[in-house]
């Protein structure tokens, strides 16, 4: 017997951010300290988590704003875009700072398309936004995800 997976559609949309500093000695990924609006099913994330979950098929859309900096001078910092493990291809932002008290703002947008999701997967499809660089700071962060199809 074969289970069928729920594709009808139904709106879904998440708000959060983090305001307080966060700093990396490794590649690490961007938590989020606070929920400020959720709907629907489709999105899921916990206070103080950095992972969102998609759980069900659809398109989403996807974007964060970060404010990036360094601990040192004369570094640079990128935080990248991973759906399932994986880097989205142009789905970045990088900063070149010159002086440790150098801030710089960047954007990511990216449509993403899910269509793996049955019914036996648990969480759903992860989405994480990864820090690099040698002493990164991510200042302050506003994601924002809606399910339009």
């Amino acid at each position: 017997m074969t289970m069928a997976c729920p594709t009808k559609y139904q709106k879904s949309s998440l708000r959060a951010y983090n305001s307080t500093e966060q700093a990396f000695t490794t590649p690490g990924n961007i938590k989020f300290s606070n929920i400020g609006y959720i709907s629907g099913t489709s999105i899921s994330l916990k206070e103080n988590s950095d992972t969102v979950y998609l759980r069900t098929n659809g398109l989403y859309y996807i974007t964060i704003d970060v404010i990036m900096s360094n601990a040192t001078a004369a570094t640079d910092t990128t935080v990248q875009l991973y759906v399932d493990g994986d880097e989205v291809a142009g789905a970045l932002t990088e900063a070149t700072l010159t002086t440790n008290t150098d801030f710089q703002a960047g954007t990511i947008s990216a449509v993403i398309p899910v269509n793996s999701i049955c019914c036996s997967y648990g969480k759903g499809i992860p989405v994480t936004f990864r820090v690099l660089g040698t002493t990164p700071q991510i200042e302050g962060a506003n994601l924002n995800v809606f399910r339009l199809a």
